[in-house]
């Protein structure tokens, strides 16, 4: 099982890489370094991932298994994904919506962190997507004992610049 605690991350390439990063290096032997885009690859290929994402402050949970999730937010709501399904679920308000799930993709197998953290890099075959899933560790950072890589691209995406 992959198991990660990240904690203060926000909606970045950075954060993405610091996740991937963190279950790469924790599961794989040191082959040297590696591109974002074959960390993801790796992360989508993983029968469990845990996550924990921090934004502004606000802790959110991630548990996935293959095609199913499940995300505990901060303030109390969740949202559970099978396979192509979202359900959004708000039980103060005794609400439970349903929408297509942006983390997986049937043109691609597994969990898509980059969907998680709010990336969008529109099409894969644009510069910005080639840029970002090329790009090779920027340094290293020590967390809870281990040592991750870090990546750090900058490159405008369809929802702006990341």
């Amino acid at each position: 099982m992959f198991v990660l605690a990240v904690r203060g991350l926000v909606v970045s390439a950075t954060a993405v890489a610091a996740v991937v990063a963190m279950v790469w290096n924790l599961n794989q032997p040191d082959d040297g370094p590696v591109s974002l885009g074959t960390l993801l690859q790796n992360v989508a290929k993983a029968d469990t991932v845990r996550l924990e994402i921090v934004r502004n402050g606000q802790t959110e949970n991630v548990w996935a298994k293959r095609t199913d999730m499940r995300i505990d937010r901060a303030d109390g709501t969740y949202a559970i994904a099978l396979g192509p399904k979202l359900w959004e679920i708000d039980e103060k308000a005794n609400r439970a919506t349903v929408s297509v799930s942006p983390y997986y993709n049937g043109d691609r197998p597994g969990l898509s962190p980059l969907a998680l953290l709010g990336v969008d890099i529109g099409d894969r075959s644009g510069e910005a997507a080639k840029r970002l899933l090329q790009s090779q560790p920027f340094g290293q950072i020590q967390r809870d004992g281990a040592t991750l890589d870090r990546y750090e691209v900058q490159c405008d995406s369809s929802s702006g610049p990341i």
